[in-house]
């Protein structure tokens, strides 16, 4: 309509716009980053709290892209924002958009508080579970009695969660996996599934809300006396961590190792001295056809700097490493990973 050409749409889906943390929103500060570049010259926006939900957010970087010479366009308000007015009509817009999000929130933890004061469930359906036609929740006869055996077989003493997490992975049963990518893999079951099922107080008919249990109004899967004994073991099995901090080792292939058949990763570890890659995916409940074994890095590392030693760089090879590591792509991902060290030390302190 106006004649403009679009350089790129930069779409954060699903994220919160009451942050600047390049974690949550990496294509806002990306792009912010092109706009003080230079890459484009109008920042358009569908509404202004679509750009953020935060008084300090707005004002510090519409800033930043008026000193970059960048004009900024609202479909929603359409106000020039760079006149007085204008400048009076953003403050009072962002604060407003701050406010709706601030309130939200609260509405929101009210809404969960009364949810669990009158022994609802919060948050998604833990298995074993699901919604019955009065809206309560209703035991599933499958997974409640799968729910009943991982009981009992833990509080025989002679099984761990990996063992239970294995046998799990041998039954018709999956957990519930709640993430975006759900659809798209099959999820199996891992030692963390079976740890936080074995502790979670809700099969025992109560809702948990900021520590505090409550009488929920489902019915209970497991009993008083097979969740105490329970709980019982796993203060007996519980090895906390060392009193001191080992020394950081680098391994050369650590995170990107994986085996071949399941394509899980390969753990790194120093034992007596020497340095292994430990395979272990069947005995932590993945189906894996390779049994549980430790190699010695020194297999794996030297056959790697054998493939590394055969590579033939060009002659120009040092200008190219200088003129990438000069580029403007390094540098923002450079500024990107030192705003996100200082976002983390600001949150330490």
């Amino acid at each position: 309509e106006w004649g403009w050409i679009i350089y790129r749409e930069y779409i954060d889906k699903g994220v919160s716009a009451h942050t600047d943390d390049v974690s949550k929103r990496p294509l806002f500060r990306e792009a912010v980053g092109d706009a003080l570049n230079q890459k484009y010259d109008v920042l358009i926006v569908h509404k202004l709290d679509r750009f953020a939900r935060n008084v300090r957010i707005t004002l510090e970087y519409l800033e930043k892209l008026e000193k970059a010479g960048c004009s900024f366009v609202s479909l929603n308000e359409q106000l020039d924002f760079s006149t007085p007015i204008g400048k009076v009509m953003l403050a009072n817009l962002a604060a407003f958009g701050q406010y709706y999000s601030d309130n939200l929130s609260a509405e929101v933890k009210k809404g969960l508080a009364e949810r669990a004061m009158q022994g609802l469930w919060v948050g998604p359906v833990p298995f074993g579970y699901s919604v019955g036609d009065d809206g309560l929740l209703v035991t599933v006869p499958g997974e409640a009695d799968l729910v009943v055996r991982c009981y009992e077989l833990y509080a025989s003493g002679c099984h761990t969660g990996r063992t239970i997490a294995t046998w799990l992975n041998q039954t018709e049963f999956r957990p519930r996996a709640r993430r975006r990518n759900q659809g798209e893999r099959q999820y199996l079951w891992t030692t963390n599934n079976v740890r936080d099922m074995l502790k979670n107080a809700f099969y025992l008919g109560y809702v948990k809300y900021k520590g505090e249990l409550i009488p929920g109004k489902h019915p209970a899967i497991v009993s008083q006396e097979l969740f105490k004994r329970v709980q019982q073991i796993r203060k007996e099995h519980y090895c906390g961590p060392s009193t001191f901090t080992p020394r950081y080792r680098t391994y050369l292939l650590k995170g990107l190792l994986r085996c071949v058949h399941c394509g899980e990763k390969v753990w790194a570890q120093h034992i007596n001295g020497y340095d292994y890659y430990r395979e272990q995916n069947s005995a932590r409940g993945v189906p894996c056809p390779n049994p549980a074994s430790y190699q010695r890095t020194e297999v794996f590392d030297s056959q790697v700097c054998q493939l590394m030693e055969e590579l033939t760089l060009p002659t120009s090879w040092r200008e190219l490493v200088l003129e990438f590591f000069n580029s403007s792509k390094e540098r923002e991902e450079d500024d990107k990973e030192r705003y996100r060290l200082e976002e983390k030390l600001r949150r330490v302190k």
